[in-house]
C-alpha cells in the first residue's frame, strides 16, 4: 500500500488522512447478516487514473460485496458513477465526508431497498457506460445478477402493459386481447361489406353513364 499512499499524497492535499482513514475502514468488521448495511451510488468527477485510485482504496478498505462504476456520459466529461453495497456498518453522512478528501465533487445517493428503482437504473447506465471497473460480473454477486435481471424484466412488463393501457384505453388481461380481437373483426367484416356495397353502387353508376 506504500505507493497507494505515495499517489494519495500527489493527488490531494488529503493523502495522508485518507491512508489513514483506510486503515480504519479496513478493521470493521462486516456484519454477518444477509442484509447489506449501506447501500448507495455516488457521482464524481475525475480522470480514469484517479478513479481507479479511489476505488482501489475502496476495495482495500471497505472490501464491498458490491461495486460497479463506469463513466456514464463521455469520458471527456469526466462523469463516473459507483454503486457500493457494504456489509460494514458505515454512516452514509460519514462515507461522504470520507470521499470528499478526494476532492472530486462527489455526491452520495443512499437507497433504501436492494433493487429499487432508483438502483436498477443506476446499474443501467453502468452497464451502457464506458471504462467500467468492479465486480459485478464476479461469480460471488450471481445471485445478485439475478435479482437485478429479475427486476429489470419486470419492470420492462409494467412498461410494457402500461403502453397497451395508452393506445387501447384498456388494462392488459387475455379477456381485454380476446375482447379486441372479436371488436376488431366485426369491424373488418363491416369494412368489407361496406366496401362491397360501394364498388356495386360504382358499378351501377358506370352502367346508368353507358
Amino acid at each position: 500500500m506504500q505507493h497507494v499512499e505515495k499517489a494519495l499524497q500527489q493527488q490531494t492535499p488529503h493523502g495522508s488522512l485518507i491512508y489513514k482513514q483506510l486503515a480504519v475502514f479496513r478493521q470493521v468488521p462486516p456484519q454477518q447478516t444477509s442484509k447489506y448495511e449501506c447501500m448507495c451510488t455516488f457521482v464524481a468527477f475525475g480522470t480514469s487514473n484517479e478513479r481507479t485510485l479511489l476505488l482501489s482504496c475502496l476495495m482495500y478498505a471497505l472490501q464491498p460485496e458490491l461495486l460497479y462504476s463506469a463513466y456514464v456520459k463521455t469520458y471527456e466529461s469526466k462523469e463516473y458513477e459507483t454503486i457500493l453495497l457494504l456489509k460494514k456498518k458505515i454512516s452514509i453522512d460519514f462515507l461522504e465526508q470520507f470521499l470528499g478528501l478526494f476532492r472530486m465533487s462527489t455526491c452520495v445517493i443512499p437507497f433504501e431497498t436492494l433493487m429499487s428503482d432508483e438502483m436498477t437504473t443506476s446499474i443501467a447506465r453502468i452497464h451502457v457506460g464506458t471504462k467500467q471497473y468492479g465486480n459485478f460480473h464476479c461469480k460471488t454477486n450471481a445471485n445478485l445478477r439475478r435479482k437485478y435481471y429479475y427486476k429489470r424484466q419486470k419492470n420492462r412488463k409494467l412498461r410494457e402493459m402500461q403502453h397497451v393501457l395508452e393506445v387501447t384505453g384498456m388494462p392488459y388481461s387475455i379477456d381485454n386481447m380476446i375482447r379486441l380481437y372479436h371488436e376488431l373483426t366485426v369491424s373488418r367484416c363491416e369494412n368489407a361489406g361496406l366496401r362491397a356495397r360501394i364498388n356495386n353502387y360504382q358499378e351501377r353508376v358506370a352502367a346508368l353513364r353507358i
